[in-house]
Parts: C-alpha cells; sequence; structure tokens
C-alpha cells in the first residue's frame, strides 16, 4: 500500500488539496500498477511560523 505524505504550507483551498491528491493518486497508481483503493495520502498543512528559508522563519521574510 503507497503512503505518500505532503508537507505544504497552509492556505491551499479545499479543491487546490482535492486536485493535487486526485492526480497523485493518478500518477502513482499508474507508475506502480497499484489500484486507487490502495492508495493513502496525507496533507500536513504548516504554518508559516513552523518554516524557515535560508535561517529565517517564512513568517518573518518580507
Amino acid at each position: 500500500m503507497p503512503i505518500i505524505t505532503i508537507y505544504i504550507r497552509q492556505g491551499r483551498s479545499e479543491e487546490q488539496k482535492a486536485q493535487l491528491v486526485k492526480e497523485i493518486t493518478e500518477a502513482t497508481c499508474r507508475i506502480l500498477n497499484t489500484q486507487k483503493e490502495k492508495v493513502v495520502v496525507a496533507i500536513i498543512e504548516l504554518p508559516d511560523t513552523n518554516i524557515a528559508r535560508a535561517g529565517v522563519l517564512v513568517s518573518r521574510e518580507k
């Protein structure tokens, strides 16, 4: 059973997340030759206070 974890910044719409998991599931089934019922996708949303780039919290970039 493929289990896929996606980390993204908060703020994406439910529709965007639905499209993302749909397309990732389709690609996984095609590439791994498995059934969509066996594919699990977990989205973990991170606030900007929990993400850093170049040693600076994204929430403090500007």
